[in-house]
């Protein structure tokens, strides 16, 4: 069984409305959509069995006017930048608004320039706040924009806006500034230079973003960069290189987003220590038995021993010649016949 309504308003046939049709419902529950908003309707009502045999008509059964579509609002005059919230890339952003009779999906940022360069910037609506985070922008630069909310899209056509609240934010984004090297206040730490470098103190301050490292650069162009993590103590030592050799460095810092510092050219300056070889020595006075220490096969001995330019790796002992030619001759004469 159907139920079947017919368009029984007072119009132009090509305006009325095709026959609409209902599965029986035992709930005898009937939804009606797909009209036009705002629009007074008349239907009139029959039933179908499932031979086809149709009941009377019920003329006139329904009338109704459907309701008119409201578009989302935006409080204009609320629409403000939030305190402290301009960055080097944009700024965050209050767009109080009331939905209509759709659910609001997003809120748009024209650009209102005198000669617009931007797309327009699409941000996901935010319920909870009104709050929104422009991102993306050029440091440095001053935005103007106008702003607007728009519905979800019904059945393929486009979403309802709201009025669109003309220049509405201005701002002006932090320009990006670099790290800086004080390069007259580098410099060697007292008595710290070594056979294979030294400890400098390079002040950086830092810029817009977290400083990384500070990179030496070899002013005679022989050397490869060397390129140290950034210390807070501003304390760098450098290691690995020749002995006794004149370096000069030129010097700069790098940060998080690969922004260079200012150059200090030739601001270090040094010469590595000779390597000067010294051997290990024995206080040989000293060397001796230790008392009660010997045995059937040796004895225990002490011997001081002090280092020199390197570790000591050993000890050796070497026999006395005498004593071994005394050795030898009492072994041969053990093995001479008598």
């Amino acid at each position: 069984m159907s139920i079947v309504l017919v368009d029984a308003r007072e119009v132009a046939e090509e305006d009325k409305l095709e026959d609409i049709v209902f599965e029986y419902s035992e709930e005898n529950s009937y939804v009606i959509e797909g009209l036009e908003a705002e629009t007074d309707y008349i239907f009139n009502v029959y039933a179908i069995d499932a031979m086809d045999n149709a009941t009377a008509v019920c003329e006139g059964a329904i009338e109704f006017a459907t309701l008119a579509i409201t578009n989302p609002v935006i409080a204009c005059d609320e629409v403000v930048i939030v305190d402290e919230s301009e960055t080097g890339q944009g700024a965050t952003i209050t767009v109080p608004v009331t939905a209509g009779t759709y659910d609001i999906e997003s809120i748009v940022l024209v650009d209102a320039a005198a000669e617009p360069t931007l797309e327009d910037i699409v941000l996901v609506y935010n319920s909870e706040d009104n709050q929104y985070v422009i991102e993306g922008l050029e440091a440095g630069t001053e935005y103007t924009f106008s702003v607007k909310a728009i519905t979800a899209a019904e059945e393929g056509a486009a979403g309802y806006e709201s009025e669109l609240c003309e220049d509405k934010i201005t701002f002006t984004t932090t320009a990006i500034v670099n790290p800086a090297i004080v390069c007259e206040d580098i410099a060697i730490v007292e008595e710290s230079e070594t056979i294979e470098g030294a400890t400098v103190t390079i002040p950086v301050t830092k810029g817009t973003y977290d400083i990384v490292s500070v990179v030496l650069v070899d002013a005679a162009g022989e050397l490869e960069n060397i390129v140290l993590p950034y210390s807070e103590e501003n304390s760098y030592v450098i290691e690995g290189l020749e002995a006794e050799t004149e370096y000069v460095f030129n010097v700069k810092a790098i940060d998080a987003e690969e922004l260079e510092s200012n150059l200090c050219e030739s601001a270090i300056e040094f010469t590595t220590l000779a390597i000067v070889i010294v051997n290990p020595a024995i206080v040989c006075e000293d060397v001796a038995v230790v008392e009660d220490s010997e045995t059937l096969v040796g004895a225990t001995i002490t011997v001081p021993v002090t280092a020199g330019t390197y570790d000591i790796e050993s000890v050796v002992f070497v026999e006395n010649w005498i004593t071994l030619y005394y050795h030898i001759t009492k072994i041969i004469n053990m093995l001479s016949p008598v």
